[in-house]
């Protein structure tokens, strides 16, 4: 996460747990509330979410959902974070990183990850990545695959 602002913070978790003061970015099609989180996984730290009780942290990666039950979730003040759409880099399809983006993670090759949000199947609101080399928009993992959708929102600092 970028530095400069203590009110959001990342806590470590594991096998669906929700620590305290985690803030609610999405909601399940069953009501339970989403959160995001993030992990290492294959030599980078990529965003995806979890929800009370799910048995770990879902992301997309590779074309497939992948679940890990080690992993941080985004917490703190909620006031200090909002969505915003972003805007789209014409060479490449992904996005133009807003100056007040929270970065949060990266991959293999240090391109830098953000955490999005985009609506799944007219009512699921999902929390996955963004970033500016990926084309295919926001990624993330629901339901035992892997997603992605071009239009989503990015979390900012407010």
């Amino acid at each position: 996460m970028s530095a400069g602002n203590n009110e959001v913070y990342w806590i470590t978790a594991r096998n669906g747990q929700i620590p305290p003061n985690a803030i609610e970015l999405g909601v399940e099609r069953s009501g339970q509330y989403i959160y995001a989180a993030r992990a290492n996984y294959e030599n980078g730290l990529h965003i995806g979410h979890v929800s009370l009780n799910s048995g770990g942290m879902s992301l997309g990666y590779g074309g497939r959902h992948v679940v890990l039950q080690e992993y941080e979730v985004l917490c703190g003040n909620a006031s200090k974070i909002m969505w915003l759409e972003p805007r789209k880099n014409p060479g490449n399809s992904g996005i133009v990183p807003p100056s007040n983006i929270l970065e949060a993670g990266f991959e293999a090759d240090g391109k830098k990850l953000y955490i999005a949000k985009a609506v799944h199947n007219g009512n699921v609101q999902i929390v996955g990545k963004c970033g500016g080399h990926l084309s295919n928009g926001i990624e993330y993992g629901y339901e035992g695959q892997s997603h992605s959708r071009d239009k989503y929102f990015c979390l900012v600092y407010a």
